[in-house]
């Protein structure tokens, strides 16, 4: 992955650094398990339809906030990353969402298809 779409980092979130009084120092961010990553998922995807984010040219509706927990799953892994898909099965669309083990979103779409991702 060389330049993310878009970064979504939720409500005190911990972004793995400090800068504290002795400059700046980096940590290894907490490797999420699968629920912990499609929590995060959860969580970016009510922020994105709350802010109108545009997903493949059209922003994202509010039923994409209610995808029960059965219609979430993970559909890739890789190295560092995961893609979280959600099905939404009135319209029978899906979205599929890049999310980096520590759980922050890179990128989203509708194609499952994320141009310079390397396994």
């Amino acid at each position: 992955l060389e330049t993310p779409a878009f970064t979504y980092a939720g409500e005190g979130h911990d972004h793995g650094h400090s800068h504290g009084a002795g400059g700046h120092t980096h940590a290894p961010a907490p490797k999420l398990d699968d629920q912990g990553v499609i929590a995060a998922a959860t969580k970016a995807v009510s922020s994105m339809v709350d802010k109108k984010v545009k997903v493949d040219g059209a922003s994202l509706g509010a039923e994409w906030k209610g995808i029960p927990e059965a219609d979430k799953k993970i559909g890739k892994t890789g190295n560092g990353y995961r893609v979280v898909v959600f099905t939404e099965t009135k319209s029978s669309k899906t979205l599929h969402l890049l999310v980096s083990d520590a759980g922050q979103l890179y990128d989203a779409n509708h194609t499952g298809v994320f141009k310079d991702l390397k396994d």
